[in-house]
């Protein structure tokens, strides 16, 4: 562990940031990027499909008249405790006198799974009310009203359980798929001075870290990809280590692959959901929302598609160029050390003061030499 984590990784770590390299071709971080990226865009498309059966399932409900969106299992295990006391305590109906006043039981009435259960029959025109009929709910009769009501319920507990376990899955597959494009990413920008292309604005590591900063993944990703294919040009000539940033061009999926990366950062799955939870109210909700979702998951998937010819396209750009510069060895700059940092800037001020007094004694002196 503390090789890793400790003073000795650490120092490791720097000195192998500091070894001197030379061209290495992305060509292996594309096969795993294409793994990533083809077991993502599965997991998306489950995502869609389950979502799908959402929506296909709030529409046949909605043609049949139901408007609210179906009560959870554990509200119908409410609505039985509720309709059971209720028969136990001498009442025909929820709410109705009894000959001991129980105010707990009436506020469960009111609240909870009961009230849900008996409005969402009501308003599907189910003929599932009055406790009697709502115990009814654990083995009902087949077509009744209960009986549908039971296999709604069950139907959308079943159906968001799934779209939840695959936008679970989205999640985790999309991480797993950062670690090979982020690689690529790095590896690209730190090949741009092999290639004799210099004076880059973003080093290999903020190229990286842009990614994931709130706002500045908005727009940095387009910046960085364009510095990395106009500095990757073959067609920019080698005598020049700036020429790039002039001569150098990028291609055309770079612009509709920034496109798609912004609208899936502010229109994501993620985000969808989080909207739904907080404004679902019935069946106009959940087809309007799921509708966002497939959207979304679309946006996904051609990003996907549009980063792996991204990537194909610049992997070629550098090859292509490395076979014209040849070999190239870059050696990092070491990082001078704190304390001679200090000293030559504590000389540097000591020096700018001397300079400061000389100046002042000269225009005294030349003060002096007008009056008389």
């Amino acid at each position: 562990m503390s090789s890793l984590f400790g003073r000795q990784g650490l120092e490791e770590a720097l000195e192998a940031r500091l070894k001197s390299y030379t061209y290495e071709s992305t060509r292996p971080t594309l096969r795993w990027l294409f793994i990533g990226l083809a077991v993502f865009i599965a997991a998306v498309l489950f995502l869609a499909s389950s979502d799908q059966a959402l929506r296909s399932a709030a529409d046949e409900w909605a043609q049949e008249g139901i408007t609210q969106i179906p009560p959870t299992p554990r509200e119908l295990g409410t609505a039985l405790f509720v309709a059971q006391a209720t028969l136990n305590d001498g009442r025909t109906a929820c709410h109705q006198s009894a000959r001991d006043e129980d105010e707990n039981l009436d506020r469960l009435c009111v609240a909870g799974g009961y009230q849900n259960v008996a409005g969402f029959a009501a308003s599907g025109q189910l003929d599932c009310s009055g406790p009697e009929k709502i115990l009814t709910i654990l083995n009902p009769p087949a077509g009744s009203g209960c009986a549908r009501l039971a296999e709604i319920v069950d139907r959308y507990e079943s159906l968001t359980n799934r779209s939840s376990l695959a936008l679970a899955i989205v999640i985790i597959t999309f991480i797993a798929a950062a670690f090979p494009f982020s690689t690529f990413t790095h590896r690209s920008s730190r090949n741009l001075l092999t290639l004799k292309s210099e004076r880059q604005g973003r080093s290999p590591d903020w190229a990286v870290i842009s990614f994931f900063i709130p706002v500045l993944n908005l727009f940095r990703p387009l910046l960085i990809f364009i510095e990395l294919f106009k500095a990757s040009d073959p067609r920019v000539r080698v005598g020049d280590a700036e020429a790039w940033k002039k001569q150098g061009g990028i291609s055309a999926i770079v612009i509709v692959w920034a496109l798609l990366w912004g609208a899936v950062v502010v229109f994501n799955p993620i985000t969808v959901a989080r909207i739904w939870q907080g404004s679902r109210e019935g069946m106009a909700d959940i087809y309007s929302v799921t509708g966002g979702l497939l959207l979304s998951e679309l946006l996904l998937v051609a990003l996907s598609v549009t980063a792996v010819f991204m990537a194909v396209a610049l992997s070629r750009w550098q090859d292509a160029r490395r076979a014209i510069v040849g070999e190239v060895t870059v050696v990092p700059p070491r990082p001078r050390d704190p304390l001679e940092k200090a000293l030559a800037e504590d000389a540097d001020a000591r020096k700018a003061r001397v300079s400061a007094g000389r100046d002042r004694d000269a225009r005294k002196d030349s003060g002096r030499g007008k009056r008389n």
